[in-house]
Order: C-alpha cells, then structure tokens, then sequence
C-alpha cells in the first residue's frame, strides 16, 4: 500500500522523540491478560477525525445497486465501489438470508448490534494493480460469516489496541474491530478463517507452530510496553520471561522427542542393511 507522508512532519514527529517525556498511555490489556473489556466500553466511536475507522454504512448507497444486493451469485464489483457501501449490503443480505450459524443467528436478533461499518478489507498490489481481498462466504468455515457480520457492527479499535495479528497488518481485514461478549473475545481479523485462538485480545492466545517436523502449539505472548527500555522516548515491546521459559522448554522437549524417533529409524534401518 502506497503511503505519502511529507519531510517536514516526519522531521517533527523524530524531534519529538528525542526531546519529550513518553506519555504514559492506559492499558489496553486486562490484569488476567487478554483485552481489558472495561476500556473497550468507554471508547469513543465517532469515526471524525480518525482515519483508521472504515466508512459509516449508508443503506441508501445500495439502491442503485438492488439486484447485486439481493443475487448471491453476482458479486458487485469492488473496485468501482472504493468504501465498499455495496459490497457490505451484498454480503449483509448473504449472511442475512443463509444464517449459517447460531453465532451469526444470535447476532442478528441482537438489538444492541446494528451495522455502522462498512467491510474494511485490506487492499494489496498485484503485477501493479491495486486489488482488494474479496470475502470468502461460499464453501467456507462458519467463522467467515460470523467475522463479517461482526466486522459490521463491532467496536472499531486504535492501532495501539490492535492485537498482535492486526498490528503486522495481516489478514483480511485492515482494521481491529470487536464485539464484546462475542466470538470468545477474538477480534474478526482473527477470527475469520476459524483462527481466532491466535487472537492476543483472548488471554489463552495459542498459535500453531512446526518445529523438526512435529507440529504443536505455543502460547502466544502479547506485547506490552517495558519502562525499563525505551529508544528516543517510545517504549519497545517485551516478552514476559514466564513465555521465553516456556517456549524454550517446549521447544527443547520437541527436539528430544524427534532425536529420539530419528535414532529408532535409524538402529531399524542399519538392522535391515545387515539382514
């Protein structure tokens, strides 16, 4: 993605860094770990002035467009449509009309959920092309569904808040939006796709690693800032020791593991060779 910035700004923000006091911002993370709940209810959603919000939905913005709204086999076409005001009312009627789970069920008869949003989906270069990452509900998980509906009408976190998934920019979906007693608590970047176990805003974050050809999961440690370093006044994130311990213990009980099945084939092999 193509970011324009000017020199005078960025010579700023760097005098910034080197003269004044880091400020001390409130965690967004819960003293049990994952994302502190409590927080998530007192932030502002007026999208003024933060550009990292998606579009406010306009229901009028599909009239034009009634027949890709309500055919399931013609998808509008996203690139004409830059906010996605008639994609979002296309797949909204798809999700609508298929109800493919109880979560997505359950969501819909919310009447505290109403669609504000419309679908921020990431944007990628392709042989010079801009291009924009279509949804996948047809032959999907369920999870697509439920992310997307959720993505709709979820609250729309800072870049700061984002889990460690969504702060690499990974992903479907460009912002980090939850919906609080919902989708165990991932964010529906994380959650789309059925993998929202990864997703640092659930305090049991696991992800799914392969080390020597066994493969197994790890916990995944989220990022907090470390008062006790920084650089030029930002904070640089730290992993907890209790993790490191962790990860290296389970680390080194998989190595042995596969020494162990590598030796067996190889006393099996040599005794085949001998016969």
């Amino acid at each position: 993605m193509l970011v324009v910035s000017s020199a005078a700004p960025r010579n700023r923000r760097k005098r910034n860094r080197l003269h004044d006091e880091p400020e001390e911002l409130e965690s967004p993370r819960s003293e049990g770990g994952g994302l502190d709940w409590d927080l998530v209810a007192k932030l502002d959603q007026d999208p003024e002035g933060k550009s990292y919000f998606p579009p406010l939905f306009d229901e009028d913005a599909r009239a034009p467009y009634e027949p890709y709204a309500t055919d399931n086999k013609v998808v509008p076409d996203i690139l004409t449509d830059p906010e996605c005001q008639v994609y979002t009312a296309w797949c909204l009627d798809r999700i609508k009309n298929m109800r493919v789970s109880n979560i997505v069920a359950s969501m819909l008869d919310d009447p505290n959920l109403k669609v504000r949003w419309c679908l921020p989906l990431r944007s990628y270069y392709k042989e010079q092309q801009l291009f924009l990452r279509e949804l996948q509900l047809n032959s999907s998980p369920l999870s697509n569904h439920e992310a997307a509906y959720a993505s709709m009408v979820g609250v729309v976190l800072s870049p700061e808040m984002a889990c460690e998934y969504c702060k690499k920019q990974n992903g479907t979906f460009r912002c980090c939006i939850v919906v609080p007693g919902r989708l165990n608590g991932a964010c529906t970047c994380c959650h789309y796709n059925s993998g929202g176990s990864k997703c640092t805003h659930r305090a049991n974050a696991v992800k799914r690693v392969k080390i020597g050809g066994v493969s197994n999961t790890r916990p995944v440690a989220p990022r907090s800032p470390s008062p006790s370093r920084s650089i030029h006044g930002s904070s640089v994130p730290s992993v907890p020791l209790s993790y490191q311990l962790e990860s290296i213990e389970r680390d080194i009980d998989l190595i042995k593991a596969k020494l162990t099945n590598l030796k067996a084939e190889a006393i099996a092999k040599e005794r085949r060779l001998r016969r």
